[in-house]
């Protein structure tokens, strides 16, 4: 799942459970370009971006940062006030981690 939140200027601002991101940025780039092919014939370009705040974006130097932060013993809160990052993201890291490994 995936909704949009705000569109400002040539940016749309959405949310989606942790486990859906990249499908949604996928998604959501294919569908920008596909719709500005048929008003501007110039080729475009997206840029995405995943964010844990407004301002935070989601890398995966970040997530292993979480992930490391959470398996030595820190705080849901002390993870948060480092990252921005809320429990049910901080969660879902470290469950994806975990199947992974």
């Amino acid at each position: 799942g995936y909704r949009t939140l705000l569109t400002v200027h040539d940016e749309i601002n959405g949310e989606c459970p942790f486990e859906n991101r990249v499908k949604a940025k996928d998604r959501l780039c294919q569908l920008m370009i596909e719709s500005a092919k048929k008003i501007c014939p110039v080729p475009m370009k997206v840029d995405p971006c995943v964010e844990v705040a407004w301002t935070v974006e989601l890398t995966d130097e970040l997530e292993d940062n979480i992930y490391h932060m959470f398996k030595a013993g820190k705080s849901y809160d002390e993870i948060n006030d480092e990252t921005h990052a809320c429990e049910e993201l901080v969660n879902a890291i470290v469950k994806e981690k975990e199947l992974v490994a």
